[in-house]
């Protein structure tokens, strides 16, 4: 549970292009100049706000979006970062939680927590506009009472309020994810339940659907003892995963909450093949009992491979655990790799982790660190870490580490406590509970973090982007960025994909064949709205760019289709839906496509 460092006057929309006036004395040089990311707006001042505790995203044109908290009742704000080889530039982007909307006053809904999610219809394409190919930004923050869900497909000019996204009230630190085009996702550790519940919008986060507990395994029924963390989503096979750190038993959830049971030392992923309706509880890590892996948010994320990877703290080093794709992927783990601390380390404390993979294998973690034993001491010193590993399945210990902030970023305790912090454990808590960092279509990292160095103001949103050595290996931003090349066969081969984005409809299909592991899985997105989803029950291939096949939707209505070349064709009830590509566009480089019964 948060509660809001500061608050703050509104500020209106805005979107002034800022750059950084000087960066201090480095400390990492693998990345950018620190930048500063500064709400520019009349009202709410460079000098009276905090922003804090950002979220990330990257999306699949290099779009960056940073949000950051004010906290409640002042609400968040969105910077959209504009990133070049060597520099940054930052444009504000307002208050996609401000009211009312369209000239915010300074008071909100929302502030306590912020995350975003952000999904594409296809890998980006040159000389096409960003709607057509990528779907709308969600930005949510949280009150105790709501998810305040936001929507914005125009870079942050403009904003749709929406619903709660957590659908019923009453909770706790949410985390966003999205698949494809318009599924947006949320889970929430609900404060009436003390379980962790997922809810899902099928149009981009306009409208919420209810919600199903994540963490049902433990106690035969639910656990309402555990600290959540971040959703994941595997793009290519339609997987959903969600981490939390709990106890081991149904013996230990009951003795935990009568408040005599032991710590969080329990590392758990809970998988869904059926898109959030169920989801089956697996240990990825059982530690000591004495162990504590709440410092705060257990983390995860998933490369392109499908592979899935575990993060957490112990309040001295930083640990990950993998999970190859395969018929136990997200069931059976490896056993833990120590990510710091190790082949002389200079820093002795690292906590709250955050990962992001990319490629089949590749692995970045950051964290905050200081050379102090433990973070408690006020002559801690502390900057941004970062590790790397480019292939973890196959060199598993082989992680480099470096300094990702050019600065010191915090002198002093920190408080990992949350709104504990105010009562039952003494410290700083400036840096608020997490940060971010995300992997872009070229394999480089970009960091969001907390900051409060200068002491003349509330504490701040940095930015940095790795300049070299990243996960693919890394090449000059241009027309052609993106993780599959244009024209090129999507590398699961168990799909097809058509669209009519050229002519700006913003139509769009895929269907996944069946597997060993997961249900096939069709997805019909017409005029941005998805008009179809659900598992493909059998499929057979009639040639590599053509199929017929079976399914229901997730509503268990039947529905039957076949592919030619490319083109759609599915019945459902007594709709036809059709989505043919335009063969003729020498932008329409994704009509061909490999099909496996």
């Amino acid at each position: 549970m948060k509660k809001p460092l500061a608050t703050a006057v509104g500020v209106a929309l805005a979107a002034t292009l800022c750059f950084p006036a000087s960066a201090p004395a480095a400390i990492g040089t693998g990345f950018t100049p620190n930048l500063h990311l500064k709400n520019t707006s009349n009202n709410g001042g460079l000098f009276n706000i905090q922003d804090v505790e950002p979220g990330l995203r990257v999306d699949s044109c290099n779009r960056v979006f940073t949000s950051a908290i004010r906290g409640v009742p002042t609400g968040t704000d969105l910077f959209q970062v504009l990133v070049r080889i060597g520099t940054s530039a930052y444009a504000y982007r307002g208050q996609p939680d401000g009211l009312p909307i369209t000239n915010p006053t300074g008071l909100s809904p929302g502030g306590g927590d912020t995350d975003e999610a952000i999904g594409s219809f296809l890998p980006c394409r040159p000389g096409q506009t960003f709607n057509n190919q990528v779907g709308p930004l969600l930005i949510t923050s949280l009150n105790l009472a709501t998810v305040y869900a936001s929507q914005t497909a125009d870079e942050g000019r403009t904003y749709t309020p929406n619903p709660n996204a957590a659908v019923v009230p009453g909770n706790d630190r949410q985390w966003n994810a999205a698949q494809g085009g318009m599924e947006r996702y949320d889970v929430v550790h609900s404060v009436v339940t003390g379980n962790n519940l997922f809810s899902k919008s099928l149009d981009g986060g306009l409208t919420w659907q209810p919600g199903t507990f994540t963490d049902s395994m433990i106690a035969g029924t639910t656990t309402q003892e555990n600290e959540l963390g971040e959703l994941g989503v595997d793009q290519m096979h339609h997987i959903l995963y969600h981490v939390f750190v709990s106890v081991a038993s149904p013996q230990e959830n009951a003795t935990a909450q009568a408040g005599m049971g032991p710590g969080f030392h329990t590392m758990w992923m809970a998988k869904s093949v059926d898109d959030g309706l169920t989801w089956t509880d697996s240990i990825v890590y059982n530690g000591p009992i004495t162990a504590t892996y709440d410092h705060i948010f257990p983390m995860m994320t998933v490369d392109d491979a499908g592979n899935v990877y575990a993060g957490w703290s112990d309040n001295k080093n930083v640990f990950v655990s993998f999970s190859p794709y395969g018929p136990n992927v997200g069931t059976q783990w490896s056993m833990p790799i120590q990510v710091t601390g190790t082949m002389g380390d200079p820093y002795k404390t690292h906590i709250f982790p955050w990962l992001a993979a990319a490629g089949n294998g590749g692995l970045d973690v950051v964290y905050y660190e200081t050379t102090g034993a433990t973070p408690d001491l006020a002559s801690d010193k502390w900057v941004v870490g970062f590790a790397q590993n480019k292939n973890v399945l196959m060199s598993p210990f082989s992680f480099t580490r470096q300094v990702a902030s050019d600065h010191i970023i915090h002198t002093g305790q920190v408080c990992e406590n949350g709104i504990g912090c105010d009562s039952t454990q003494p410290g700083n808590r400036n840096l608020a509970d997490d940060f971010q960092v995300q992997v872009d279509p070229l394999g480089f990292a970009n960091i969001a973090y907390t900051d409060d160095h200068d002491s003349t103001i509330p504490p701040q949103t940095y930015f940095t982007r790795q300049k070299t050595g990243g996960l693919f290996g890394g090449v000059p931003i241009g027309p052609t960025f993106g993780r599959i090349a244009y024209g090129a066969v999507a590398p699961h081969n168990h799909g097809c994909m058509a669209d009519d984005h050229d002519i700006g409809k913003g139509d769009a299909m895929r269907l996944k064949a069946p597997e060993f592991n997961t249900p096939g899985w069709l997805t019909v997105v017409l005029a941005k709205r998805i008009a179809l989803a659900g598992p493909v029950t059998s499929f057979m291939g009639t040639s590599t760019r053509s199929g017929v096949f079976v399914g229901k939707t997730k509503g268990n209505v039947p529905f039957n289709g076949a592919i030619n070349n490319g083109a759609l064709t599915v019945h459902v009830g007594m709709q036809t839906l059709q989505v043919i590509p335009d063969n003729n566009s020498v932008n329409d480089g994704d009509n061909a496509c490999l099909m496996k019964g």
